[in-house]
């Protein structure tokens, strides 16, 4: 897994960097082997029309899957890059994952699984028993 750090507006010091770092290998360890790269770019766009101004946008190419692409912007670096983390790697989770395997470990814990959505669920639960 490359990763690759770019900042716009501003120079980034070491500590955001290793920070950086430290983040993106701990949320996409797991799934290490289906990452090819992933990129960070950072702007500083200050906060000129009143709303915040730290914008992480992370770009994350996948092996055999399009890449995800994901932007947050909030008052600081720490909560920004959290909410991108997050948010990329939930989309990548999906990719590469899917839904249906996502229930396995539910099972496997004898933990209850949401009922699949049909056409009569949807009657049953709208109506209510008044069919």
């Amino acid at each position: 897994m490359t990763l690759q750090i770019q900042s716009n507006g501003f120079r980034l010091d070491p500590a955001l960097r290793e920070s950086i770092r430290q983040r993106l290998s701990f949320a996409f360890g797991r799934i290490q082997p289906s990452v090819d790269r992933i990129q960070v770019h950072l702007s500083d766009r200050g906060s000129r029309y009143g709303g915040p101004g730290k914008e992480v946008r992370l770009e994350v190419g996948l092996r055999g899957a399009p890449k995800v692409v994901v932007a947050h912007r909030d008052a600081t670096w720490k909560t920004a890059l959290s909410h991108a983390t997050e948010r990329a790697w939930r989309s990548v989770r999906d990719q590469v994952v899917g839904d249906a395997d996502r229930s396995a470990p539910r099972l496997a814990a004898g933990l209850p699984c949401p009922r699949p959505v049909t056409p009569e669920r949807d009657r049953e639960e709208l109506l209510g028993g008044w069919s």
